[in-house]
Formats: structure tokens, C-alpha cells, sequence
């Protein structure tokens, strides 16, 4: 609901321009966010004795006292009066109200073409997120430590909060559906080059790539969807939108990452070699999805009336 929230209120109360540089700044605060918030529970797990946080509940207590407070903040600092509410309606003529309507259903077109390039560029890109933990423990060929492992998963946060804040001017200069081009092939690409990386520190630098590609999609793929949207269905089809994404989140290490791992572990394959594949797999998968993108939503741009895009 608080997704729903700001995606369709950051539309409202922002231009065009404005917004490609503001999200940039709100992705960044979210991964530093994130990064503070798991360091935070991590010291609060064990605060008072061994899961004393879990057992006694302060590490939820201090999680929901945050979330209350950024709540009342945004309330207080966005909350707008009743005048200034009431918005005069435009007067149109009959051509151009006939002219908006043609360009709105292009526009909602091209949204669905969107909505399911996303949706299956999501379904490749997460599908290996959990198995990608087990794959450099293994003893070959990366052989992360616990330490190891944590830099790898940290260089991805900390190549999102960077990209994060460059992402949004990038877009408005080259072209936002160009922008969301280049983290969707970096999303195709990743999966090939942790087959590739041979010890922790190229598996940092690749993991580093796909924090570049999650920035670009998270701020860009917003931009995009909110330049799709009509203004009088923000708050329907941005639910659409971070449906679509949080499903293809949620379901896809369940349906394709970790099933295809596992047949192939009992088939007989090696652990090193049955996560390979998954990759390889993954990577496919979002081929798809950027081939849905390439052909539907960026090339139909040319046929669309709508100066925005």
C-alpha cells in the first residue's frame, strides 16, 4: 500500500523533468536505508542474549516504531489543505479531447507490453538471488568465506545506492526507455558472468553489475511507467505495475531458480555445474522479457502521439 502510495503521489506532485532527479534520490535513501536497517537487526538479534531481540521483540518494536515515524512524516510534510485540492478543469476541444483519448490507448497498450517485459525480466533476474549464495560457497570455484560473502552481497547494495543517483539524470539525457534498455541487458548479461568469475573478487565486481541493472530498473522502470500512465489511473495501474513486480519477486527462486537447481542435482549433475545452468537459465528468461521490451515498448515509441515518451 505505501508503494502504491508514493508511486502514484510522487506523479502528482512532480513534473516530468523533476521526477527523473527526485527518484534518484529517493532509490539512493532506500539502499542506504537498507543497508543501515539489516545492521541495525543485525545487533539487535542478539541484543541481551542469544535471539534475545527475535524472543522479546524489540528487533520488530524498533522496525514498526520506524515505519509509524516515516508515516507521520510524509503525512505532515505532504498533506495537502482542501484549496489546495481543487484544480479549474482545462477547456478542450472536441479534436484534441478525440486526439488524448487515441494517445491514451496507445499509450495503455504499450503499459501491458511494458507490464509483462518487466514481468519477465523480474521472473530471470530473481530467480536467482537465494541460489546465488549457495553457488559461492562452494568450495569451486569461488570459495567465499562469511566474510566473502558478505562483500559480494553488499557490492550490489552499495553499486545501487550509486547508480541509483546518476540513474534518473541519465534517463532524462539519453532517453529513459534507452536508460531502462541498458539495465535490462545488464539483466541478461550477469547471470553469464557469475559462470564466468573464478574467485570473490570478479564475482564482486559482476555482482556490482547487478546492482547497476536493479538501480536502473527500480528508478528508470518507475519513470517509464509513470510517463505510460494516464494521470486519472495513476492509483490502478501503478497497483498493476508493482503487482506484477513484487510477484515475479516472490514467486520466482520458488517456480524456476531453485526446482531447476534441484532436478539437476538429482539428475546427477554437480552442485558447481546444476547452478551454472540455472543461471544460464535466468539469463534467458530475461532475453525474453528484453526482446517483449525491444519490440513493444521502446520501438513502438515512433507510433505514439504522446510527447512524454
Amino acid at each position: 500500500m505505501s508503494n502504491l502510495g508514493w508511486s502514484a503521489l510522487i506523479s502528482d506532485l512532480t513534473t516530468s523533468e523533476e521526477r527523473g532527479k527526485l527518484m534518484s534520490v529517493v532509490s539512493s535513501i532506500g539502499g542506504v536505508g537498507r543497508i543501515v536497517g539489516i545492521s541495525v537487526s543485525g545487533l539487535l538479534y542478539d541484543w541481551g542474549g542469544e535471539a534475545a531481540g527475535f524472543r522479546n521483540g524489540s528487533l520488530f518494536f524498533f522496525a514498526s516504531g520506524i515505519m509509524v515515524v516515516s508515516a507521520i512524516a510524509i503525512w505532515l510534510s505532504v498533506h495537502p489543505s482542501e484549496q489546495e485540492c481543487k484544480k479549474s478543469k482545462p477547456i478542450v476541444s472536441a479534436a484534441s479531447s478525440k486526439e488524448a483519448t487515441i494517445s491514451h490507448d496507445d499509450a495503455s497498450r504499450t503499459f501491458y507490453w511494458f507490464l509483462a517485459s518487466i514481468f519477465i525480466i523480474g521472473l530471470g533476474a530473481y530467480s536467482i538471488l537465494q541460489i546465488l549464495v549457495f553457488y559461492i560457497e562452494l568450495d569451486s570455484p569461488i570459495g567465499a568465506t562469511p566474510l566473502d560473502i558478505a562483500m559480494i552481497r553488499n557490492s550490489a547494495s552499495v553499486a545501487t545506492i550509486v547508480a541509483s543517483l546518476v540513474a534518473g539524470p541519465l534517463a532524462n539525457k539519453v532517453g529513459r526507455k534507452n536508460a531502462l534498455g541498458v539495465g535490462l541487458v545488464l539483466t541478461v548479461i550477469t547471470p553469464l558472468l557469475y559462470v564466468c568469475a573464478q574467485d570473490a573478487a570478479q564475482m564482486m565486481l559482476v555482482n556490482s553489475l547487478s546492482g547497476v541493472s536493479m538501480a536502473l530498473i527500480g528508478v528508470v522502470g518507475y519513470l517509464v511507467a509513470s510517463d505510460l500512465i494516464p494521470a486519472e489511473r495513476r492509483g490502478t495501474l501503478f497497483g498493476r505495475y508493482n503487482a506484477i513486480t513484487y510477484i515475479s519477486f516472490g514467486v520466482a527462486g520458488t517456480i524456476i531458480g531453485g526446482p531447476i537447481a534441484d532436478y539437476l542435482i538429482d539428475a546427477g549433475f554437480a552442485k558447481s555445474a546444476a547452478y551454472a545452468a540455472t543461471f544460464q537459465v535466468a539469463s534467458g528468461i530475461s532475453l525474453a522479457g528484453l526482446i517483449i521490451y525491444a519490440m513493444k515498448v521502446k520501438s513502438g515509441e515512433k507510433h505514439q502521439k504522446n510527447p512524454l515518451m
